[in-house]
């Protein structure tokens, strides 16, 4: 049995590979001990204006109102248990309105996204990637799209953040070139592959990045040593606690900000 059997993972995906190179501690965390951190108010946002967004582009005769009401509503609705909520809605609802008018306003100009399968919310795709010689030696890498513009054989990926990026992120260069690869081989045509980012900031409010074939290479083998390293990690070991045990915890990282009590049972009261 290779690593990802004896631990019982099926299946990867671009975050559970990202999460591996960039936080190891939390990646164990959520995908051994199945520990889901809290999430602050800038995740909710990026969440809600993509149910605005998504909303607004499968669905083309509704209006850009209507479709920041439904990316306001997800906000309240996501926060009603948090701290200060009123406060944050009223903060961050012009920054959606923003958002959602922005994205949508450039999506549509592609014409119609293809819509999902009845049920679904985003496309499913898929890679297998091959860690080791041998009929057990690989494993599928599952993805969502957010939207395939197929008059454009484009890909868009909708995020939200205050800082204008220059270039991709290796997160995001993974990302998207794993899109770019699915992708191709579920309707056999390798397709552009863009993020769209929606600024915070009310001065060119939208920045767009497209995947380059020479980015897309190394990204792609960044992406296939990641999981041949996290197979020959899980392997070594029987257990999660041994595999925690060898990983660098790093406190500092976002996903430890609000997370002092999940720290506590990982790593003891000290840690927290």
């Amino acid at each position: 049995m290779n690593g990802f059997g004896k631990f019982g993972i099926k299946h990867l995906s671009p975050s559970n590979i990202n999460k591996f190179i960039q936080a190891p501690d939390v990646w164990a965390a959520s995908y051994l001990y199945k520990i889901r951190f809290p999430f602050g108010y800038a995740a909710l946002r990026g969440t809600s204006v993509e149910s605005g967004v998504e909303r607004g582009v499968f669905n083309p005769e509704l209006s850009i109102e209507e479709c920041v009401m439904v990316a306001q509503r997800a906000f309240r609705k996501g926060s009603f248990m948090m701290r200060d909520q009123y406060d944050e809605c009223e903060k961050n609802n012009p920054i959606i309105e923003q958002m959602v008018t922005t994205a949508l306003t450039e999506l549509r100009e592609y014409g119609p996204a293809l819509s999902p399968a009845r049920g679904e919310r985003q496309h499913k795709v898929e890679i297998p990637i091959r860690f080791k010689d041998g009929e057990d030696g690989a494993i599928n890498a599952l993805g969502y799209l957010d939207f395939y513009f197929p008059d454009y054989n484009c890909v868009y990926d909708l995020k939200t953040t205050a800082k204008a990026p220059t270039k991709f992120s290796l997160g995001h260069g993974i990302q998207a070139s794993f899109y770019q690869k699915a992708v191709e081989r579920k309707f056999k045509r390798k397709p552009i592959v863009r993020f769209l980012y929606a600024l915070t900031r009310k001065k060119n409010p939208i920045v767009t990045l497209e995947l380059e074939s020479e980015e897309a290479d190394r990204y792609i083998q960044i992406l296939k040593r990641s999981v041949i390293g996290m197979e020959k990690l899980l392997s070594a070991f029987d257990t999660r606690e041994e595999v925690l045990s060898v990983l660098p915890y790093n406190p500092e990282t976002f996903y430890w900000s609000d997370a002092r009590s999940i720290a506590a049972e990982l790593y003891g009261e000290a840690a927290a």
